[in-house]
């Protein structure tokens, strides 16, 4: 039944509407992440040949477990001649990031695999590594106030708590072993900490010179696991000044000790790319460089585009696509 309205209802709904489309009309701007692995004769001192990132080795529409709207954060553990392939998966139905992980068999080819870790708050930065004979994961978990230590239990696929390593939101720890000691980057809003231990799981002290840096924009949260080489150490940090996600500085640590700190100023090494032609133009955020038995290394970056879209088609489709995927979930 249709209702005529009074001249004062028209002139509610009038103002309702234009309440409605003020509110809602705006555009959303999401980044859409996507990781690229390639192979490198050495660990990246440069901005990698154009040719190396042609065409992601993984994409949202890869993940087949889960509706995801990106991938990013890629890390890397080489084991014999298999690849796995570590990552955060941002789940549209939990809106949460999740840990997923695809394999290889020659470290050009992926295959999606599924979610190995997942909790009630965001999860992202799943940096992997092995430890004698067990394997370890420290994720990012800000929303949880901590860094928390995981150990596998079936890997690549069943993961346990191991230890609270920090209390604090920070984000982005990136943790490495250098002369007899672990030690350990976590970005924050006042800059980029310096942690350091014996052990692996527990007895984390801060640097005296803590936070190392206090530019929480430019150089300090970082971007990737630290590579080692010899007695060079390479930390790779975000650049997000004029945008999150924007590019990645790749800083030389000339002195670390218990006491002391010194870097020498960083370079970019990645980058957008072309305008209107690839999957990382509007910026790359993310470095991860593994050295391979036979020699060589295997990198893995992430990259991505902004997407503008207007509010209501916007919610609209993703109402659609949480139904469409519930829907296949129940058949």
């Amino acid at each position: 039944m249709y209702i005529l309205p009074t001249a004062g209802g028209t002139m509610m709904t009038a103002a309702l509407g234009l309440l409605i489309k003020r509110r809602y009309s705006f555009e959303i701007r999401t980044p859409v992440y996507s990781i690229k692995v390639f192979a490198s004769d050495k660990a990246l001192d440069d901005r990698p040949q154009r040719a190396s990132l042609d065409g992601p080795s993984l994409r949202a529409e890869d993940v087949t477990d889960v509706l995801a709207e990106f991938v990013a954060d890629p890390f890397l553990l080489v084991e014999g001649s298999r690849y796995y392939l570590f990552f955060e998966v941002y789940n549209v139905l939990s809106e949460k990031g999740e840990i997923g992980v695809a394999v290889s068999e020659d470290g050009v080819r992926w295959t999606y695999d599924r979610i190995v870790l997942r909790e009630p708050f965001h999860l992202s930065y799943p940096q992997v590594f092995r430890e004698g004979s067990n394997y370890y994961m420290i994720p990012e978990m800000l929303a949880a106030g901590k860094v928390r230590l995981y150990k596998a239990r079936n890997f690549p696929y069943d993961w346990e708590p191991a230890g609270e390593l920090l209390d604090g939101r920070y984000v982005d720890s990136s943790t490495f072993f250098y002369r007899g000691k672990w030690w350990m980057f976590s970005g924050s809003d006042d800059g980029l900490h310096l942690f350091y231990s014996a052990a692996l799981n527990g007895g984390w002290r801060e640097h005296p010179a803590s936070p190392v840096v206090r530019d929480s924009m430019n150089n300090s949260r970082p971007a990737g696991r630290v590579v080692v080489l010899e007695d060079a150490i390479y930390r790779f940090a975000q650049e997000g000044e004029e945008y999150y996600g924007r590019s990645v500085f790749r800083f030389r640590i000339t002195e670390l000790s218990e006491t002391e700190y010194r870097e020498e100023a960083g370079e970019r090494i990645l980058g957008g790319g072309r305008e209107g032609s690839c999957w990382y133009e509007d910026g790359m955020h993310h470095l991860e460089q593994q050295p391979l038995p036979s020699g060589g290394w295997l990198v893995a970056v992430d990259g991505h585009v902004f997407r503008n879209t207007s509010y209501i088609p916007w919610r609209i489709r993703r109402t659609f696509h949480r139904m469409t995927f519930k829907r296949k979930l129940r058949e």
